[in-house]
């Protein structure tokens, strides 16, 4: 879904196609070979604009795949007070279904690292 910043004119997407078949569309035309979602911070309710109530998962989620890294992004937090998995947000189950890239977390290679807090202004 983050290559909805791709576009500048987003309203079509939300009046004149299905959004979710956009979305998955568009992970299609558009595959980069490296991507980041920052996830320090997340709107878990109104988003995308807000105002909302915002976590802090504490998390930068990377990967090769945008269809997998947002698979594995959708679990990190709960939003509108739910946990969601990758087969329940259609723009993901949609990507999975075409081929786009593996949606199953239980399959992705996931290395996790650990960062150790830095403290005082060096």
């Amino acid at each position: 879904k983050g290559n909805m910043g791709l576009i500048q004119a987003r309203g079509p997407f939300h009046s004149r196609y299905d959004l979710h078949q956009a979305v998955a569309d568009l992970a299609k035309l558009v595959t980069p070979t490296l991507v980041i979602t920052d996830a320090q911070r997340a709107l878990v309710t109104r988003g995308p604009g807000g105002p909302g109530r915002v976590e802090a998962p504490d998390a930068i989620i990377a990967g090769v795949n945008a269809a997998s890294v947002d698979a594995y992004t959708v679990g990190i937090a709960q939003w509108y007070n739910r946990s969601f998995t990758p087969d329940q947000v259609r723009h993901i189950k949609l990507a999975g279904e075409q081929g786009i890239g593996e949606i199953d977390v239980a399959r992705l290679t996931v290395r996790r690292i650990e960062l150790e807090a830095r403290s005082g202004a060096g």
